[in-house]
C-alpha cells in the first residue's frame, strides 16, 4: 500500500516506525512501541486505518504468543484499540489468527493484567461483528469469560463481563409486571324517589270547640260561687224566709 500524502503521511510514518520496533530484540522497545501504537489508535478512526496499513496487526498478534507478560498485555490492548468501531480491522485480526491467540490469554493461570487486556480486546472485536462472534464462540471464549467474570480482581471481572455482553448481547429485558385486573365494582342502584308526604289538611274545629265550651260550662257550674245564680236555687221554697219569722221579728 502506497503511503498517504499530507498530514496523514506523518501519522503513517510514525506508525511504520513503531511497527518496526515491535520486532526489536529488546523487550522494552517492543513494549514501548505497542503502548504508543495504542495511544495513536485511540485518537481517531483514520489513525487506526493508517496503523493497520503500516502493517501493525501481524507483529502485534505475534507478541500475544510471546513469553513477556508485559508485551502480551500491551499488544492485546493495542489490538483492542485498533478494532474499535472498525469492521475491516476486526476481519483482518480474525483472518490472521488474532482471535485464537486472544482466547488463549483468557486462561485461568494468565496474569490478571493480561486477562483484562485480552477480555477488552475480545469485547472490541466482537461488538457488531457476527463473524468474529462466531469465531470467538468456536474458540471457547464464552466459557472462559464466564469464569473470569467471577474473578476477585475487579478489573478482570469488569472486562470479562463487558466481553460477554458484546458476544451474547444485552440480557433480555423483563416485562414490566402489570397490576392484576380487578373486576369492575357494581355501581350502587339509585334509591327510589320517596313519594311526597300528603300535606295535612285543616282539621274540623267546629265539634271540638263545642265540646270545649260545654266542658267549661260544666266546670263553672260546679264552682260554689255560681250556685246562687243557678235556676235550681231560686226555685227551691226552702231557701226563702217564712212569714212567721218575719212577723215575729217585727
Amino acid at each position: 500500500m502506497a503511503p498517504p500524502h499530507g498530514a496523514s503521511s506523518d501519522v503513517y510514518a510514525a506508525a511504520a516506525d513503531l511497527v518496526g520496533k515491535l520486532t526489536s530484540f529488546f523487550k522494552g522497545r517492543r513494549k514501548q512501541a505497542a503502548a504508543q501504537l495504542r495511544i495513536l489508535a485511540d485518537l481517531s478512526p483514520e489513525n487506526r486505518g493508517l496503523i493497520a496499513a503500516a502493517g501493525a496487526i501481524p507483529p502485534l498478534i505475534k507478541l500475544l504468543s510471546g513469553s513477556s507478560r508485559g508485551c502480551q498485555e500491551l499488544a492485546a490492548a493495542a489490538l483492542g484499540s485498533l478494532a474499535m468501531d472498525t469492521p475491516a480491522i476486526k476481519s483482518a485480526i480474525l483472518e490472521q489468527g488474532g482471535i485464537h491467540e486472544l482466547v488463549k490469554l483468557l486462561r485461568p493461570d494468565a496474569a490478571p493484567k493480561v486477562q483484562a487486556a485480552a477480555a477488552g480486546a475480545v469485547r472490541a472485536i466482537a461488538a457488531g461483528h457476527g463473524q468474529c462472534c462466531n469465531a470467538l464462540e468456536g474458540e471457547g471464549a464464552i466459557s472462559r469469560l464466564k469464569r473470569l467474570a467471577g474473578s476477585s480482581d475487579a478489573a478482570v471481572g469488569k472486562a470479562a463481563a463487558g466481553a460477554l455482553r458484546a458476544l451474547q448481547g444485552p440480557p433480555p429485558s423483563l416485562p414490566t409486571p402489570q397490576p392484576a385486573l380487578q373486576p369492575p365494582r357494581p355501581r350502587p342502584s339509585p334509591l327510589p324517589e320517596a313519594a311526597p308526604l300528603p300535606r295535612p289538611g285543616p282539621t274540623p274545629q267546629g265539634p271540638r270547640r263545642e265540646q270545649q265550651q260545654q266542658q267549661q260550662q260544666q266546670q263553672q257550674a260546679r264552682q260554689p260561687g255560681n250556685q246562687q245564680n243557678s235556676p235550681s236555687s231560686s226555685s227551691n221554697p226552702s231557701s226563702r224566709p217564712s212569714p212567721s219569722s218575719s212577723s215575729s221579728g217585727s
